[in-house]
């Protein structure tokens, strides 16, 4: 689905929205922890990158203008947020796998068969928070790539009152980057329900790994 052409309001604050970003996310440190043979600047081979939705400003600067191909939902609100990600480099996907949409799940093992690095946010896009969903089996599984979970916790931040507590970053503050091992789902044999648990429990660790460092330094 093409990312439909906003009007001339929402082109402006589209263009304020990522200077915004831009601004603050100048003034941000990285820390990366973790597996970081497979982190996403040096990956040998693509994968499918899981982060949590509230994580997803971070996530995003971070990982900037690498041609990501990213899950993005196909509501209004996704069209501004897909013209936000196209400005710093991502190449959006638009759909929910959340919703058992084949559709979006085909876009995003299309993504990975071609050999693009691609990410989703396993609990988007309306939750619960924290709570992974089966669209990310399903992807792994059909085109065999590995799931690698990234855990993102920033030192100091805002919360946003949304489902997902969203976070945004304080000026000239550190985030942690924390990337786990990847996790292999085979094309055929089991169960989805042993997978999703296993992506849970390595977005849990390393969500930990993270939260752990923000906090030794804070």
């Amino acid at each position: 689905m093409e990312v439909r052409r906003p009007r001339l309001l929402e082109r402006l604050l589209i263009a304020l929205a990522v200077g915004l970003v831009y601004a603050l996310g100048w003034t941000l440190r990285a820390r990366e922890l973790g597996n970081l043979d497979w982190k996403i600047h040096n990956a040998r081979e693509n994968a499918l990158w899981a982060i949590w939705h509230e994580t997803l400003l971070l996530g995003t600067w971070h990982h900037r203008g690498l041609g990501v191909r990213v899950m993005i939902s196909a509501s209004r609100d996704g069209d501004r947020i897909a013209s936000i990600a196209q400005h710093l480099g991502y190449v959006p996907v638009r759909g929910s796998t959340s919703k058992g949409s084949f559709a979006a799940t085909r876009k995003l093992v299309a993504s990975l068969r071609e050999g693009w690095r691609t990410g989703i946010t396993p609990d988007g896009p309306r939750g619960p928070r924290r709570c992974a969903q089966p669209g990310a089996v399903a992807v792994a599984r059909l085109s065999g790539r590995p799931i690698v979970a990234i855990g993102i916790a920033p030192e100091r931040c805002w919360r946003l009152s949304s489902w997902d507590g969203f976070a945004i970053p304080k000026p000239f503050s550190r985030v942690n980057y924390a990337y786990g091992d990847p996790i292999w789902v085979p094309r055929e044999g089991g169960s989805d329900a042993d997978y999703l648990a296993q992506i849970q429990r390595e977005l849990d660790r390393v969500t930990e790994l993270a939260e752990r460092s923000a906090l030794s330094a804070g």
